[in-house]
């Protein structure tokens, strides 16, 4: 190219320097060259590589860190000094080299002046003669290829500190004062005093833990930032093992001090070993006491291998472990020991409890003796008589035997020899079996009686002991006669409601119940069981329900289309059952319903007008309608529900005219499954409207709802096609006219080639309450002579027929979806203004409408 300067002769000259000219930054410059020889004729073009304008110097560097990586205030050398900076740019010619300096101040050059450095863009200067205590600044600058220089970017400084902190002066063991034991095998505890560090400060202390002094073979060096104490837990610690701390301080310079050791800890978690034996008495172990204020024991001495046995306690109680007669008491080193003034009971037996205290304060486990007693009075009474052989029942089922069974007692002299029983019609009588030898044994069955159903039962119960001393008698709460079953259940239900024919679910079932009686003992619980024939149990078998009138189960394997039946039964209180009786079956029904179809939304001012068809299904139930705004429902609980019922149409009222409202229906069965509205015409969406009159494309069908009301086709429809036609009993077109003045309350098909929308053409609202207008035999064509919605029922509108009233019928209207809706009378249906309608009579009539 020549753009920047066309061919300029330079004689024979193979160098050139071309000024004055206009050269743009960054910008790259190519030359070309060629030669003539003495002919003139010149030879082909060689040209550069190019050269680019750079201008501009590098950017600033924007951070220059004392040190090899993050910035440091301390310098731990006095022979050399380290930095870092971020990289500076040019986006011309690029960074060639950094330039440093190093100096005492800023701005200085005094330590070193400025020394290429490369590219990089870190550095360390050695053989440098430092001063303790100064600090010294490193300033940088970039070169770019071009040879232009960034402006300059200096560090904060580093401060030259070579001397490491002096030791900690103690490190005691523990979290106090210095411990001699550690009392956990996972966590041990130091603390030391402070030291100082006049030129840097102490940054942290670390320590370290091992198994004697001054090694890291349990915890290597830590850092413990500025705490002079420390916990450290998760350790693997051997009891009777001694460990030591050592502590370090670290300046802001990073240098150490020497390290301080701890005198060590011994980790003491054992306790000492439990006691041996502890006889009661003075001597060899006894049996019986016989003082009511004084008792004695003593034991064998036991061990602590770490840190020895303090002391030994003792409790006196009336079980083993026990210190309701006397709490723990100190027996020194002793280990015997005679407590008086006491108050002892007779036939109590006593125990001493003996434990042992380490010199941490460990408890070993508690020793008991086996105890003495203080004998002088008869047996215990027994402390509870059941009737029956195991708990305490409240019913028998036999009229000829009864059961009890009771707690053992105790003599502390001479034992227990022989247990008398008595059977009577009241608590403490013995009208039906007199007192009775039952030897040691704490169980009778009496056979062979005469008991009468109904009656209840009581066994009494005594103790003797060797001397022939007999405790009070115990009785027990009584069993009273039950022979006869309950009632049956008298009906069962499939659901836990009314019965119900269908179930809607594969693995699910429930059922509940009338109560049943017993008129003896009561009912005790319920048995149910689920077959696929009444009384079967091949699906569940009997299973308890408690007390329970009602119950769903589940995890079933059920098939669709299968009836299963639940079967109950009652058992009292003496374990006898009823008769069982069968709900009438309920049928699996998971398939889902047809859907409804055919569902139309007309809306109008602040109402939609739905029409739907229900599916013709024998277990049908019903239809959900579901409306939403924004989309349409997804389900039957993804939105609000309008309507719910078996009717065909329905009115949602009170709406926002100009929102879209999306509506579902959805059919449900009598097991309660919802259809689909995919594929089956169940949705439709509208948007409520101030009415208006409107043309669509096609056939119209409107109504004029105001009087005064003409229209200029020509302003309408332009040139388009169009026709317009009035039934009243027969057609009159009206297409060809200039101007058509409609007829009040009256309806006309319009056809446009077009889409022409709302149309303003003035008129005036009817002032008054009633309007009455006739129509021809045949087909008629009318609208609401009201500017807004009007019921089509008696409530609004009334047909008379040659001077007789005639019940309402059905009327059409022709949407614009091309399709023919139907409107039932009384049926919550609404007629919309500016809307037309058709009416067939066999005669002339005449309808008159009301608001009210």
């Amino acid at each position: 190219a020549t753009d920047v300067l066309d061919w300029t002769d330079n004689s024979t000259d193979r160098s050139v320097t071309h000024t004055g000219l206009y050269l743009t930054n960054g910008q790259t410059y190519f030359f070309s060259v060629m030669a003539k020889n003495g002919s003139a004729l010149p030879t082909g073009v060689t040209i550069s590589d190019g050269q680019m304008v750079d201008s501009t110097p590098p950017s600033s560097i924007a951070s220059v860190k004392d040190g090899t990586a993050a910035d440091i205030t301390f310098a731990s050398s006095s022979t050399q000094l380290s930095a870092n900076w971020t990289e500076s740019l040019d986006s011309q010619s690029g960074i060639a080299k950094y330039w440093y300096a190093v100096g005492s101040s800023l701005g200085a050059t005094d330590v070193l002046g400025w020394t290429d450095n490369g590219a990089g863009n870190s550095v360390t200067v050695t053989g440098l003669n430092l001063t303790e205590g100064q600090t010294y600044y490193f300033r940088v600058k970039a070169e770019n290829n071009a040879g232009l220089l960034s402006p300059e970017s200096t560090s904060n400084g580093q401060s030259v500190e070579t001397t490491p902190p002096p030791p900690v002066a103690t490190v005691n063991d523990g979290a106090g004062f210095d411990a001699f034991y550690a009392l956990s095998a996972s966590q041990l505890s130091a603390n030391w005093t402070e030291v100082s560090d006049t030129e840097s400060g102490i940054k942290q202390y670390l320590y370290a833990i091992g198994s004697e002094p001054g090694a890291t073979d349990v915890v290597n060096w830590t850092g413990n930032s500025q705490s002079t104490s420390v916990t450290h837990t998760g350790l693997n610690l051997q009891s009777g093992k001694t460990y030591y701390f050592s502590v370090a301080a670290e300046n802001g310079a990073g240098l150490w001090s020497a390290p301080a050791n701890s005198n060590g800890q011994t980790v003491e978690v054992t306790p000492p070993a439990a006691v041996a034996a502890v006889n009661d008495g003075t001597g060899a172990d006894i049996q019986y006491a016989t003082s009511s204020v004084k008792l004695s024991a003593n034991w064998t001495a036991t061990t602590d291998p770490e840190s020895g046995v303090a002391k030994y306690w003792y409790s006196i109680g009336t079980t083993q472990g026990g210190t309701d007669v006397l709490n723990w008491r100190n027996n020194m080193l002793n280990i015997s020991v005679t407590k008086t003034n006491l108050n002892l009971t007779n036939g109590q037996t006593y125990y001493f409890n003996i434990k042992a205290e380490n010199g941490v304060g460990l408890f070993s486990d508690i020793t008991s003796s086996n105890g003495q007693i203080v004998e002088t009075t008869p047996p215990d009474a027994v402390a509870s008589v059941n009737d029956g052989l195991g708990s305490d029942i409240q019913y028998a089922f036999s009229t000829v035997q009864l059961s009890a069974n009771w707690l053992q007692t105790a003599d502390a002299e001479s034992g227990v020899a022989r247990y008398f029983y008595a059977i009577g019609t009241s608590a403490g009588t013995d009208d039906v079996v007199d007192w009775t030898d039952n030897g040691t044994n704490l169980s009778v069955t009496r056979t062979g009686l005469n008991l009468t159903n109904g009656q209840t039962y009581y066994f009494s119960v005594k103790a003797e002991n060797g001397v022939g001393l007999q405790s009070v008698p115990s009785d027990s709460d009584g069993q009273t006669i039950d022979v006869t079953a309950p009632d049956a259940v008298a009906v069962v239900n499939d659901s836990t409601g009314s019965d119900i024919q269908y179930a809607a679910s594969t693995s699910e079932l429930s059922a509940n119940w009338t109560e049943a009686a017993d008129a003896e003992s009561g009912i005790a619980k319920y048995w149910y069981a689920i077959g696929t024939t009444p009384g079967g149990t091949d699906v569940s078998d009997w299973t308890d329900n408690g007390t329970g009138t009602f119950i769903t189960r589940t995890g079933l394997i059920l098939m669709n289309g299968v009836t299963y039946y639940f079967t109950v039964k009652a058992e009292n209180k003496a374990g006898l059952q009823s008769a069982p009786n069968s709900s009438n079956g309920a049928t699996v029904d998971t398939a889902l319903p047809a859907g409804a179809t055919g569902l139309s939304a007309v809306a109008g001012d602040r109402i939609v007008i739905l029409t739907w068809s229900n599916p013709d299904e024998p277990d049908f139930a019903g239809v959900k309608i579901i409306r939403k705004t924004g989309q349409y429902p997804a389900d039957v609980s993804d939105g609000d529900v309008v309507y719910d019922g078996t009717g065909e149409s329905f009115t949602d009222t009170d709406l926002t005219n100009d929102v879209i409202y999306y509506y579902a229906a959805f059919a449900y069965d009598k097991s309660y499954n919802y259809s689909s509205t995919a594929g089956g015409g169940a949705t439709a969406a509208a948007a409520p409207y101030l009415p208006v009159f409107i043309i669509r494309e096609g056939w119209n069908q409107v109504g004029v709802s105001m009087q005064g009301i003409s229209l200029q086709p020509e302003k309408i429809f332009g040139g388009a096609v169009f026709e317009i036609v009035h039934y009243s009993g027969q057609n009159q077109y009206l297409s060809d006219q200039e101007k058509i003045d409609l007829q009040f309350g009256a309806g006309y098909w319009i056809y446009s080639e077009k889409d022409i929308g709302e149309i303003s053409i003035g008129g005036i609202e009817y002032g008054d309450d009633t309007y009455e207008q006739g129509f021809n035999a045949g087909w008629n064509m009318f609208s609401v002579p009201f500017n807004t919605s009007l019921k089509w029922s008696s409530e609004n509108v009334s047909l008379t027929c040659g001077g007789i009233t005639t019940p309402l019928k059905a009327i059409y209207h022709y949407d614009n979806e091309a399709v023919y809706v139907k409107i039932n009378p009384d049926a919550d249906n609404y007629l919309l203004p500016w809307k037309g309608y058709w009416i067939y009579s066999t005669e002339a009539c005449k309808l008159k409408f009301t608001i009210k």
